[in-house]
């Protein structure tokens, strides 16, 4: 048995690692965020490039994963995984508004680990 510590920390760093591995912090801006969801711990993590952390208070993205986490409890998943989306679309607009050229640098696919 691990403590739900040890869980939460567990998930941080697996995030992390996803973060790296799909490169995020590589877009032009920095203005990456990956949504990591642990099935087996039931846990959430939304972890945003340091461009985005330093403007952003965490509060934010609790409300982000609250609303993954909401969505997977109420068996509508689909539904909290597109309301988290769009939450990150109205924290982030303001602050990084689309230019004019911008292309996506990153796929916006889920991807599942194992």
């Amino acid at each position: 048995f691990v403590s739900r510590k040890e869980m939460r920390a567990e998930v941080e760093r697996a995030a992390g690692e996803a973060f790296h591995r799909f490169q995020v912090r590589r877009t032009a801006a920095g203005t990456g965020v990956v949504i990591f969801v642990s099935l087996y711990e039931r846990m959430v993590t939304v972890l945003p490039a340091d461009a985005i952390a330093e403007k952003i208070v965490p509060a934010e993205w609790e409300a982000v994963r609250d609303l993954v986490l909401q969505g997977i409890r109420e068996h509508r998943s689909r539904e909290g995984f597109s309301q988290a989306i769009a939450k990150c679309a109205e924290i982030l607009k303001p602050l990084f508004p689309v230019q004019p050229g911008d292309v996506n640098e990153i796929s916006n696919e889920l991807r599942v680990l194992n």
